[in-house]
């Protein structure tokens, strides 16, 4: 048996004891994905051979309904894996629309109280979760947010009804690594970045006026211990 073929790799002779191995890990593997959907399991069962986009779609409902999650090797310090990481996520991963389909995003009312769904869906009102802060030395103040409904469109005002503060939205990033990549607007799913927002810390929620909404903030473990250095002299 050979392996490899692609483009940056070599082709090699794999011996015959380990291809089997291989041949019937597969085999079990394939077994567990026919058992995330019934209609692969009754087609499986009837002796068809499952194609590559069926066991595609079957790691992905798998996945989806948490009956197992797909796992990838690689090494972020040796940069090996990532094609095939960023691959295993687009291919085998819900995206935010089929996650909503099991588990909707929850809020509640500011006002009342009361219970608040949103759909990954441009129409919907806008919301989305500030799940970090970083403190750049050149830009100032990033706040990096997950839009879970609407649309954030740059040159907007949003409200933060967890500070119960209106924001003002200059320009929109993508941020990656240290480039900020300027764009018009963040949909449902994507990940962005704003500058200089005063009232709007790690954990707030920033929607529409008109339809707030209030997302449950990560709950962090307190720290074991409590340490603060503090400068002896000003500026030192």
């Amino acid at each position: 048996m050979k392996t490899g073929g692609q483009k940056g790799t070599k082709e090699v002779d794999v011996p015959s004891e380990l291809a089997e191995d291989a041949g019937n890990y597969r085999k079990k593997l394939v077994e567990k994905i026919a058992e995330s959907d019934d209609a692969l399991l009754e087609r499986y069962l009837d002796g068809g051979e499952l194609t590559e986009e069926e066991i595609l779609g079957g790691v992905k409902e798998g996945s989806l309904t948490r009956k197992f999650i797909p796992v990838v090797c690689g090494s972020a310090t040796q940069n090996r894996g990532i094609d095939l990481l960023m691959n295993t996520a687009v291919l085998c991963l819900p995206s935010p629309g089929e996650m909503a389909r099991i588990s909707p995003v929850r809020g509640r009312n500011p006002g009342d109280g009361s219970e608040v769904l949103r759909q990954p869906d441009e129409n919907e009102p806008f919301s989305a979760y500030v799940f970090k802060t970083i403190a750049d030395p050149f830009t100032g103040k990033l706040t990096l947010m997950r839009v879970y409904s609407g649309s954030l469109n740059a040159d907007s005002t949003v409200y933060n009804s967890s500070s119960d503060a209106k924001e003002r939205i200059g320009q929109v990033f993508y941020l990656f690594g240290k480039k900020h990549v300027p764009t018009q607007t963040l949909g449902p799913g994507e990940i962005g970045v704003v500058a200089k927002l005063k009232a709007t810390n790690t954990g707030d929620t920033l929607c529409d006026a008109a339809n707030p909404v209030v997302f449950e903030k990560v709950s962090f473990s307190e720290p074991i211990i409590s340490l603060c250095h503090c400068a002896k002299e000003q500026g030192r």
